[in-house]
């Protein structure tokens, strides 16, 4: 019912919209929504909102599998900086730090956490050197100054995602 490819993704245009995948073990995962919530996770009540409003999109993407229950849903905490970019480095001699994947997830976390690692330990290779000379994230500002930035700038980003008018 969904085509020839044993394996796919969808990425959306907009930054922040959906991505939907069909794995190679035959499942789909999707994800449609984003919101600030101050680095905490979301409570059961907005969860099952967001769950509903998965189900809805879901739906709407595949008619033909409005019977196929989901196996779980969750919700997540994203590290995002000011200016869209992550951070690595060194902090002092034995503490290093890499993040702020900005919603690049495992591709880019994989990346600079096996970087991480390798430069911890004294490495150097083309994937370290590319890592220490990514642009730097912005500084951001304390509570609750950050927090009143963090809300408008999310629901400025993401206003209409999720909904798949």
């Amino acid at each position: 019912m969904l085509g020839e490819l044993k394996e796919w993704g969808v990425l959306s245009l907009h930054s922040g919209g959906a991505t939907v995948r069909l794995t190679v073990d035959g499942r789909i995962s999707l994800r449609n929504t984003a919101e600030f919530n101050g680095g905490r996770l979301l409570s059961e009540k907005k969860l099952k909102h967001h769950q509903a409003m998965h189900r809805a999109s879901f739906e709407k993407r595949f008619p033909q599998l409005m019977d196929v229950p989901f196996e779980c849903a969750w919700s997540g905490v994203e590290g995002i900086s000011r200016n869209s970019t992550n951070f690595f480095g060194k902090q002092t001699d034995k503490i290093y730090f890499a993040g702020g994947y900005n919603g690049s997830g495992v591709s880019k976390g994989s990346a600079f956490g096996y970087a991480l690692a390798e430069y911890a330990s004294g490495g150097q290779s083309s994937l370290v050197s590319d890592c220490l000379e990514s642009v730097p994230a912005k500084w951001i500002p304390p509570r609750p100054f950050l927090d009143i930035g963090a809300i408008f700038t999310v629901r400025s980003r993401f206003r209409g995602v999720g909904l798949d008018r």
